[in-house]
């Protein structure tokens, strides 16, 4: 029971979605992309290339996509608000159409 409900999530400090993305092939698990983590924790893959392959580790389970969007309380690393404005979602995804970063 609790495996089905088991994810892996990109975080801001130690893992990537390219060091994440491996385990969640290897044991059937899907990967939580945060979109703010990843800028704070680059990898070299896009926001583009990310969300795309982690929405593949969802299909792989015949389950939607999740994703976690958060944006920082201030520049940089750190809180990140409780409440996210939507004008801040529309940027995320507009900006990744447009560039993948």
């Amino acid at each position: 029971m609790v495996r089905s409900r088991l994810t892996l999530e990109n975080d801001d400090v130690s893992y990537t979605p390219r060091d994440l993305l491996p385990i969640c092939q290897s044991l059937s698990l899907p990967l939580v992309y945060d979109v703010h983590h990843h800028r704070c924790n680059p990898d070299g893959l896009s926001v583009a290339e990310a969300s795309a392959l982690a929405a593949e580790s969802w299909r792989a389970l015949v389950r939607e996509p999740y994703c976690h969007l958060s944006s920082p309380r201030a520049a940089g690393r750190g809180a990140t608000l409780n409440l996210m404005p939507t004008t801040s979602i529309r940027k995320i995804f507009r900006t990744a159409g447009r560039d993948g970063k």
